[in-house]
């Protein structure tokens, strides 16, 4: 006869008059911000402590589609042109990080070194930096933040959290009135707000105001 597997010992829940419950995460929703500051906490104590994988050395992304989560990465990260749609999570790069494919999204991650992203359609959502960041303004950015890591201990505090990043920020080479060297206005990341409306069609507007002047015309 096969072993019934389950919970061990439910006979007792009659008898000690107990009840046994489960819950869905999403019926606290409203407490989710609560819990992330004592997790934080409990994270920066060391009451709680994570698995956590060290790379000694550099990472190149060389394939679509790629994915790398919760690694600690001593050296770069370079996403070459042949990575795309590639994802990156929940890192930390001591050295630098270099996009050159299309597509690739970066979350949750902390860089010590510079950030430069030359591929378009990038995503980089809540991503810290302490050196330079050079990113395409068609990419799009949302909760970056510099660092300074003023104990040098590999953390990142919330009093060593500085400025917030944008998309098109460059360290380098900008001048008064928003404009690179080269004269281009620079942009602030996401979808473009220069797009014409396609509901407006001005070159039937035209066509029916030459229509009134010929109209004009041929009444004289």
């Amino acid at each position: 006869q096969a072993e019934m597997k389950g919970p061990k010992e439910y006979i007792w829940l009659g008898t000690m008059r107990a009840r046994m419950q489960g819950f869905v995460v999403f019926d606290y929703a409203d407490q989710y911000d609560l819990a992330r500051k004592r997790l934080a906490g409990w994270a920066e104590s060391g009451a709680i402590k994570f698995p956590e994988t060290i790379i000694d050395g550099d990472i190149y992304v060389r394939s679509n589609q790629s994915r790398i989560r919760g690694v600690t990465i001593m050296g770069d990260v370079t996403f070459e042109q042949i990575s795309n749609n590639s994802k990156m999570a929940f890192c930390k790069i001591y050295g630098d990080l270099l996009i050159e494919s299309n597509e690739v999204t970066v979350t949750n991650c902390q860089v010590w070194g510079d950030v430069t992203v030359t591929g378009n359609n990038t995503t980089l959502v809540n991503i810290g930096v302490q050196g330079a960041w050079e990113i395409s303004p068609n990419s799009f950015c949302d909760g970056c933040y510099r660092f300074t890591d003023e104990e040098d201990d590999k953390e990142v505090h919330e009093d060593e959290i500085g400025e917030e990043l944008t998309c098109g920020d460059d360290d380098g080479g900008e001048t008064e009135g928003g404009e690179t060297e080269g004269g281009e206005e620079q942009g602030g990341g996401g979808p473009p707000t220069d797009i014409p409306d396609p509901t407006e069609d001005d070159d039937e507007g035209d066509d029916e105001g030459d229509d009134e002047e010929e109209e004009e015309e041929e009444e004289e």
